[in-house]
């Protein structure tokens, strides 16, 4: 992990731990009626879920004391500022971004009008024009940076496979060049491992690469995650199956995928559940901007044991023994 990346997820950790603790002290919203924004880049069940949980411990749920206005974009940028200056028009006490452009849409829309956002990101919010630094993030808006653990992605692939010294994994342009991406070159370096980087411009490019693959070529596939390789995780699978290769991804509602070894990730409704306890401090008063902007408060390590059947790996029982959840069907 590049030195940049590690101090800043020591600053979000610590953070996260005061926030917690002003939390902790800080009980329920007192009661009255709140209007909630939901601005989706796409729809995310899980953390828009969390959400409202995490609401409903401290206080505020539907049916009681919230309303919702929701807005799904379907991933169509131009729905996406539309809904975004419909909700702004609502006039509610504060709206939930999801994901980088959900959080960037909401906060740019709400920038006049002085309406809190918040928001789960995984691009950096400062570099990204979100806030001017974690611990002070200023204008109206704060939020949850998923900061991506590659290092420890590779790590637990590493653990998984110990033969797996040639890794294959994709980016498109700007994954290639991104902080993350040094990241895992460092970890990779270190665990032993050659990172195979095939830039492609579209799903075509990956999907014709995969088509290619032969074995003995790689010894790994890595979904790294970044909004590129999202939706190529299925198809990554089916070659890591078909080659018999171990396979990790970023995400954690890939681990059921056919091909997929093991995926180390947050949990999207965790996220939700976090997102508003931030929430709950701006309902009682706190400036949005004053709130420091947070990493999520755990990740999860999922292994699929079906596919290290499928594949012929017999995966250590250490490792298995640190597993959040082991998928056997």
């Amino acid at each position: 992990m590049t030195r940049r990346l590690a101090s800043l997820v020591a600053c979000l950790l610590a953070i996260l731990m005061v926030g917690l603790a002003g939390l902790s002290c800080s009980g329920p919203v007192a009661q009255k009626s709140y209007r909630i924004g939901v601005l989706a880049w796409r729809a995310n069940v899980p953390a828009v879920d969390g959400f409202k949980k995490g609401l409903g411990a401290l206080g505020i749920s539907e049916g009681s004391n919230l309303e919702i206005v929701y807005r799904d974009a379907a991933g169509d940028p131009d729905k996406l500022q539309q809904f975004a200056a419909e909700l702004v028009s609502e006039r509610p006490d504060l709206i939930f971004g999801t994901m980088a452009q959900g959080g960037r849409a909401a906060v740019k829309a709400a920038r006049d009008s002085g309406t809190p956002v918040v928001y789960y990101t995984g691009v950096d919010p400062v570099t990204d024009g979100l806030a001017e630094s974690l611990t002070r993030p200023a204008a109206t808006a704060t939020g949850v940076w998923t900061v991506v653990p590659v290092a420890k992605q590779l790590e637990f692939l590493s653990k998984a496979a110990p033969g797996a010294k040639k890794v294959l994994l994709f980016h498109d342009e700007g994954a290639f060049r991104s902080v993350s991406s040094t990241a895992a070159r460092e970890a990779a370096q270190i665990l032993g491992m050659s990172l195979v980087e095939t830039v492609v411009k579209d799903k075509d490019g990956v999907m014709a690469r995969l088509a290619t693959l032969v074995p003995g070529e790689v010894d790994a596939l890595y979904n790294f995650p970044s909004g590129f390789e999202a939706t190529n995780a299925s198809a990554e699978g089916q070659a890591a199956l078909r080659l018999r290769l171990p396979m990790s991804t970023g995400l954690l509602s890939d681990a059921g995928l056919p091909g997929v070894l093991l995926s180390y990730s947050y949990d999207p409704s965790d996220v939700g559940e976090q997102c508003a306890r931030l929430a709950a401090k701006i309902l009682r008063g706190v400036s949005a901007g004053e709130i420091p902007i947070e990493a999520p408060s755990r990740y999860r390590l999922v292994i699929n044991m079906a596919t290290a059947r499928a594949i012929g790996l017999a995966v250590p029982p250490d490792l298995l023994s640190l597993a959040d959840r082991v998928i056997d069907e």
